[in-house]
């Protein structure tokens, strides 16, 4: 008789684990299927024991041990996998349960129960002995260009080592350059998975990718993650500077902090690549925490000409008009299509202005619901205010509510202000536009940027997402505005707003165009420079000076709902974690959906594990509360 220990994979159980008896033959991460109340829940089974070992602790148990037979098992995961989503669990103080379901998609789980997934056979489930490797954690910094050649080298070398590699990225939008890059000469055993794919195209994959007996390139973003490789060997993380490896919801899963436990806890080998890593990442490279896999380049060469462009001053000469368009940007623009060439310009927000004042009293107008600022746009010839963070519209034809004046003030310049600026002095030119009002879906995207690539001498309109599907080098990109982002209080802004502009400047090839009203801001003289090791000296010293990541750990807990429910519940944790530096404050939007919000910052050393009693205290919280282990922002 065999006692097991299960982790449910549903949200419905709040149980870390389950305790049944058995006399079934399981093996640990099998998926099998166990009767909790009245419903049968799907669980993976993280621990086999004899009975006969623990009869002591059975007869002492606080609970009877409920007896399952004739169950239907698929050994779905493997063992390493399943200590590394426990490891994983109390680093971002969540269940195990939680954190495999962020690895593989329900689809596969479902199949796996409806038998639609294959066996793996029998020769492919053992791990190599060249598997034994060392704690090899590298870090690649150079071009995307570079780094992929250097990758293809690799991989092919790791093929006839007869070793898989997991390349892990962190968006669909990312694997079609990727696999283009890197699938020659190997095609037959290059696999690619990720969440725009149809049910039936990534049931295919994966079953291709388990049982083909060659060694494998799986190109994939982080949520498969779990799929079972015996001959997996590396797992390669590129754009690794990326935030989009973050979960957005519950457990708030990292997948480059789980792809390094995993590699450590399987002893595979880790490449963590990208044009600029993360401040955290080269500062661990500099404390020998990582190894250079080439040496890196802090120098980042570009062939187009770069323009600062001081839009403070140009208002100042022009102080009856509001300059959308610097001269360099129309020079740009008429160029470009004189010459038949291409132009992307970003814009950094969607609408036609991301803010609205009083002109008398200065009062912001804000969403009914939020505290969000409204966003003006253009709808049917009418403009109205829409609340980005609910969704919520109201028409602009009204007062401001302090002091009733009707001079409302439309400031900042949205997507679609430039668009209309553009249309007025280049009426012929052709113009698209790309942002989530116009693109809606991950297909319309695509249509978006085909119809640019296939029209010399047009202009692509975006926001940030529009990165995403540039697949090739342009001649020309200008950055309209981003001086929105210097004023979030976010400590990872200047990182954010340098890895973005070097992106741009990485892909430019004629002329790079940046229009600002923050011409002293140190960022942009360091891009212009191609200087990142300067940037990065900079950055980590104001880090360091504040008390910032990696310095410290960051451990944020919101609570929303009526405020005078949260305030009550956050001075109760308050008084709970006494032992730990921790501080509420009101959150950057105070309101979202008539839902009062404040954050608990607690900060650690950066060297501390999260121990028994924190742990216990934040697995502890009921859903109402959100824990993020190291935040992506503190806003």
């Amino acid at each position: 008789m065999k006692i097991i220990t299960v982790t449910p994979l549903s949200r419905s159980v709040f149980k870390e684990e389950l305790t049944y008896f058995t006399s079934s033959r399981i093996m640990v991460g099998s998926l099998i299927y166990v009767p909790v109340r009245a419903k049968t829940i799907p669980s993976i089974v993280t621990r086999v024991q004899d009975a006969s070992d623990l009869k002591t602790q059975i007869k002492n148990a606080p609970f009877s041990i409920k007896k399952i037979e004739n169950l239907k098992t698929r050994n779905v995961f493997t063992p390493q996998l399943i200590e590394s989503a426990s490891i994983a669990a109390d680093y971002f103080a969540t269940t195990t349960g939680n954190i495999i379901q962020a690895l593989v998609p329900k689809i596969i789980l479902d199949a796996y129960n409806e038998e639609k997934i294959k066996n793996i056979p029998a020769s492919l489930k053992t791990i190599p002995e060249q598997r034994k490797l060392k704690n090899e954690h590298y870090v690649f910094q150079s071009n995307s260009d570079e780094r992929m050649v250097v990758y293809k080298s690799f991989i092919r070398e790791s093929f006839a080592r007869k070793q898989s590699v997991f390349f892990c990225l962190p968006s669909a939008q990312r694997i079609g350059p990727s696999l283009r890059a890197l699938e020659k000469g190997i095609g037959a055993y290059t696999y690619i998975l990720h969440g725009k794919m149809s049910q039936k195209e990534i049931l295919g994959q994966w079953n291709k990718i388990i049982t083909n007996k060659h060694p494998v390139l799986i190109i994939a973003t982080g949520g498969f993650l779990a799929i079972p490789r015996y001959d997996l060997a590396t797992i390669i993380v590129d754009y690794e500077n990326s935030s989009s490896y973050k979960t957005i919801a519950r457990p708030f899963l990292d997948y480059r902090v789980f792809a390094e436990i995993y590699a450590k806890t399987a002893g595979l080998k880790l490449i963590c690549g990208d044009v600029f890593l993360r401040v955290e990442t080269l500062y661990r490279e500099q404390q020998k925490e990582m190894i250079p896999f080439t040496s890196l380049k802090f120098r980042a060469l570009s062939t187009a000409k770069q323009q600062i462009v001081d839009m403070k001053v140009k208002s100042e000469a022009s102080k009856k008009t509001f300059i959308i368009l610097s001269n360099e940007l129309k020079k740009l623009i008429s160029e470009t299509q004189q010459q038949n060439e291409q132009l992307f310009i970003l814009v950094s927000r969607k609408g036609q202005n991301p803010l609205t004042v009083c002109g008398d009293c200065g009062t912001i107008i804000k969403c009914d619901y939020c505290s969000a600022p409204t966003i003006l746009h253009k709808k049917n010839k009418q403009n109205i205010f829409i609340c980005h963070k609910c969704g919520q519209t109201k028409n602009a034809e009204r007062l401001c509510e302090i002091c009733k004046s009707w001079r409302l003030v439309p400031l900042g310049i949205g997507i679609r202000l430039a668009e209309q600026e553009i249309k007025k002095i280049f009426p012929k030119i052709k113009l698209f536009r790309l942002d989530s009002d116009e693109a809606t879906t991950h297909k319309k995207a695509l249509s978006i940027m085909k119809s640019f690539v296939s029209a010399p001498g047009s202009i692509l309109l975006g926001t940030e997402m529009a990165l995403s599907y540039l697949k090739k080098d342009i001649e020309n990109i200008a950055v309209l505005s981003l001086d929105s982002l210097f004023a979030l209080p976010d400590f990872r802004a200047q990182e954010r707003i340098f890895n973005l502009l070097l992106r741009l400047s990485s892909i430019a090839t004629k002329n790079f165009i940046i229009q600002t009203r923050n011409h002293d801001e140190k960022v942009f003289k360091y891009i212009s420079e191609g200087n990142l090791i300067d940037f990065y000296r900079y950055e980590i010293k104001n880090r360091q000076k504040l008390g910032y990541p990696p310095f410290k750990k960051f451990i944020k807990i919101t609570r929303e709902g009526s405020k005078e429910k949260v305030i009550q519940d956050m001075k109760k944790l308050s008084a709970i974690l006494t032992d730990y530096e921790a501080f509420s404050f009101p959150a950057f939007t105070q309101t979202i959906k008539n839902k009062y919000r404040i954050h608990m910052l607690i900060k650690l050393d950066a060297t501390t594990k999260l121990d028994v009693k924190l742990l216990g205290i934040l697995k502890a919280l009921p859903p109402t509360y959100i824990v993020q282990v190291d935040p992506e922002n503190l806003l």
